[in-house]
Formats: C-alpha cells, structure tokens, sequence
C-alpha cells in the first residue's frame, strides 16, 4: 500500500480541483474532444496544467538565481 506521507498528498488532491473548476474545465475542454470528458478527465487536465505552470516558475526561479550568481561574480 502507499505509505503515510503520500496519504496526506492524496487526500489534499481530491480536495483540488474544486467540483465549479472540474465543470468549467469540462464545458471549455470538450468541444476539443471526440468522446464525453469524464470529471477524471477533467481532473487530469487541470493538473496536468497546474503541473506545466510549476515547471515553467521553476525553469524561471532557476534562470533568475543563475542570473543573479552570474551578476556576483563579474
């Protein structure tokens, strides 16, 4: 089973997204899909976003630190 740390992620998962941004996302997604969007479906859409969004602040965060490092030395 999984251990209790990733317990407590799951269960903060569930709580986002929000039921309102779950139907949102499905009403503004589905044009784009053949087949009926399940709320799952929408589920992974929005984290696959959120998760996008992360990495590019991280890729940001990184580049501004190498930045401010490089400014230092010269």
């Amino acid at each position: 089973g999984l251990g209790g740390s990733n317990c407590s992620l799951r269960s903060r998962t569930r709580k986002f997204p929000k039921p309102e941004l779950i139907r949102r996302t499905m009403d503004e997604w589905q044009p784009h899909y053949a087949q009926r969007l399940t709320q799952e479906d929408a589920r992974e859409i929005v984290n696959n976003a959120v998760g996008f969004f992360r990495i590019l602040r991280e890729w940001k965060l990184a580049e501004q630190e190498a930045e401010a490092g490089h400014s230092k030395r010269n």
